[in-house]
């Protein structure tokens, strides 16, 4: 489905590249399914290895050019 069309649901936003579906939810006796969910929502928004495969950001402060 398309992030525009999605946006416009009941309980949904996308607002400035972030994006929030907030009518999941999980049976109470649905233990895999809500371990699923927190997984998810407590995830990093970037990997470990990711954001030291960075290169280093130059020391006067300056943007790097991959921002």
């Amino acid at each position: 489905m398309p992030r525009e069309d999605r946006a416009r649901q009941p309980l949904c936003a996308d607002i400035d590249g972030f994006s929030l579906h907030a009518g999941v939810r999980v049976e109470a006796p649905d233990r895999k399914r809500l371990e699923q969910l927190c997984r998810y929502i407590t995830r990093p928004a970037l990997s470990y290895e990711y954001v030291f495969s960075l290169p280093p950001r130059a020391v006067d402060g300056a943007t790097p050019s991959f921002l």
